[in-house]
């Protein structure tokens, strides 16, 4: 399927950026370059915070058959194929969850070529991710924050509608890395490497061609933390498959978000992604 944006969650602490009070401690919630910041004074939560067809297939009884390309064309194939995904112009994906007792909704906008707006409700406090030609801004409650390096390269690729349509062009190599057993599953394992060296792994399901696990290192002040999104439920939208239900782990950490909505197509305005 079309990359879709969804919370991974990361826990870890952070000194205050310049535009946060100095005298407040925060604790980081990471939601795929969108955070909840908890304040850890009064403990409420404040937010701050791909592909080609081709006629060969995998043949399972043959692993010298198997290989990453030919795992990320039946991908295509099981969503729904190069011609259907090409067809997305923009998208809006409403979702909804819970983390510690207060409920979540979020929203997140996408269109050609790469504009992502990721809109995050917590209670009454509401937060935006703006990515638009390059650059990724980051309000609430009034204030901005502006990221760069390596969390504005990730983000980049995240807001491609089609990424894996485009990993020739944009220059990800990919790497068949074995089967493994995911609850049940047998999963074959790739390895995505990215331009600037860093990697994301992705598991797909060796009978539907589905993607259920996708795991991402991320570098905290803590240590680097295994990100870990499991993806079922698929359903069809317009023709093209998509997760309705998104598992969020790392260490103890788990959180479930259920997909609400998927609109296509809609041909809202670029005013969505203008930060307010």
């Amino acid at each position: 399927m079309n990359k879709i944006i969804f919370i991974i969650l990361i826990l870890m602490n952070i000194k205050p950026a310049s535009a946060i009070s100095e005298s407040t401690n925060f604790r980081v919630l990471w939601f795929l370059k969108s955070s909840f910041i908890l304040n850890q004074k009064d403990n409420y939560a404040n937010l701050f915070n791909y592909v080609l067809t081709s006629k060969d297939s995998i043949n399972p009884k043959n692993p010298s058959s198997i290989t990453a390309s030919l795992i990320i064309d039946d991908y295509i194939r099981a969503i729904g194929g190069r011609k259907k995904l090409n067809e997305i112009k923009d998208r809006i994906i409403y979702l909804s969850g819970e983390t510690r007792g207060l409920s979540v909704k979020m929203t997140i906008y996408q269109k050609i070529p790469n504009k992502l707006k990721q809109e995050v409700h917590i209670g009454s406090v509401i937060q935006n991710i703006y990515y638009d030609n390059g650059k990724e801004i980051m309000t609430a409650g009034g204030q901005q924050m502006e990221f760069k390096g390596s969390e504005l390269e990730e983000l980049k690729y995240e807001s491609v509608l089609g990424l894996m349509l485009k990993l020739d062009s944009l220059g990800i190599k990919l790497q068949f890395k074995g089967t493994k057993k995911l609850n049940g599953i047998n999963a074959y394992k790739v390895e995505l490497i990215f331009p600037s060296g860093f990697k994301w792994i992705q598991y797909y399901d060796s009978k539907t061609g589905l993607k259920i696990r996708e795991i991402k290192k991320v570098k905290t002040l803590q240590g680097i933390f295994n990100q870990v999104m499991e993806f079922e439920d698929y359903r069809n939208i317009k023709g093209v498959k998509y997760p309705f239900l998104i598992k969020q782990i790392l260490g103890s950490q788990h959180l479930e978000f259920k997909v609400d909505s998927i609109k296509v197509n809609t041909g809202f305005n670029d005013d969505v992604f203008r930060i307010k």
